[in-house]
């Protein structure tokens, strides 16, 4: 169960849905496909038995649930429940420990077309609830045609329980605190990105109180510091000079900390970053991703990490032992790939 990787993907190409590897000396065995309209990201339950998948599809778009067999890996389908908002792109579970009932409770559900945030409740048996609560994101709308109004682009869970909200449409990171009876969401605070980035996703710093933030309309990486909702350093994910046509897409941290990793939709390619003791962040090089359009990638135990190309329908296996991601093989060939979540993840990275 340790190898077992999963892929959404959108419904297109011949897609059937999510599919189920086992991972072998870097290359993907396939396991079992589950059917399933635009399964785009996943995300999976703290105790790893459920999988959880945004069906993004609009006015109104759903989450769905799967009970993971633990032997195979083979996903038991336990329902699909409307999120209430128009596209959603992003799901996570919101852990809290500390509950008496469980960890698990919540699924946050963020919009891209509507700029909102859904929590619903997850029940016992890993089932989704109808939505318990609803918001929409605010803030100063940015110049880019894709930011006349929010944009909900994902909810990642900081361990203490915040949750920090990526809006490209406002090109703002909103704080929520998480009501873990109600499941209410209420503002706390956040901070601002420079007009025109488009934040997409963020990883966050495992030990130091800094959020990574991937901005996709200006292909850059904000180092923002949440303990005093401040951006720092802001460094470019593409090279100096380059004349392609691109946006940003995905960012990791490797287990240690010591690299951060961001991809490129357009010039193709894993940005590679060494960041400091302090966590600031130095550019090293640019990899290519072996195809086109890396909307994903994941980081795996093992230093290994695969990589979802998603027009060329591919997904690429590197080895970033010393850092650098070398490409080892072409490790699958999956239609219109999007998500890569392994069940074992290494590092600070976006999907939980």
């Amino acid at each position: 169960m340790n190898d077992i990787v999963f892929i959404g993907t959108y419904s297109q190409r011949g897609s059937r849905g999510i599919y189920v590897y086992r991972r072998t000396r870097g290359a993907l065995e396939l396991l079992s496909t589950q059917d399933a309209l635009n399964p785009t990201f996943l995300a999976l339950s703290p105790d790893r038995r459920t999988l959880y998948a945004a069906v993004e599809t609009g006015p109104v778009g759903a989450v769905g649930a799967y009970r993971i067999d633990p032997g195979s890996g083979r996903l038991e389908p336990l329902g699909v429940q409307s999120t209430d908002g128009d596209g959603p792109c992003h799901v996570a579970v919101a852990p809290n420990t500390s509950d008496p009932l469980g960890p698990g409770r919540w699924l946050v559900a963020s919009h891209y077309g509507d700029g909102t945030h859904s929590v619903l409740p997850i029940r016992a048996d890993g089932a989704v609830g109808p939505v318990a609560s609803r918001i929409t994101n605010a803030g100063t709308h940015g110049p880019a045609n894709s930011q006349q109004h929010a944009r909900a682009h994902s909810a990642t869970v900081h361990p203490n329980g915040t949750i920090y909200a990526c809006d490209l449409g406002v090109d703002r990171v909103i704080a929520y605190a998480l009501d873990y009876r109600s499941g209410e969401l209420t503002k706390s605070n956040g901070f601002d990105l420079p007009p025109g980035s488009g934040p997409r996703h963020l990883a966050l710093h495992p030990t130091l109180p800094l959020a990574y933030v991937l901005n996709e309309l200006s292909s850059t990486v904000a180092v923002a510091h949440l303990d005093t909702s401040r951006v720092g350093q802001v460094i470019s994910t593409i090279p100096a000079g380059s004349d392609k046509t691109n946006v940003a897409a995905d960012i990791h941290l490797r287990a240690d900390a010591r690299y951060l990793y961001a991809s490129n939709r357009g010039h193709n390619s894993l940005a590679v970053y060494a960041v400091a003791d302090d966590g600031a962040l130095t550019a090293l090089a640019h990899a290519p991703t072996g195809g086109v359009c890396p909307r994903n990638f994941a980081v795996l135990p093992g230093n290994t990490m695969l990589a979802a190309n998603q027009e060329s329908d591919n997904i690429v296996a590197f080895d970033i032992g010393d850092g650098l991601p070398r490409q080892t093989a072409v490790a699958a060939t999956v239609p219109c790939p999007v998500c890569v979540l392994p069940l074992r993840a290494t590092g600070s990275s976006v999907p939980q």
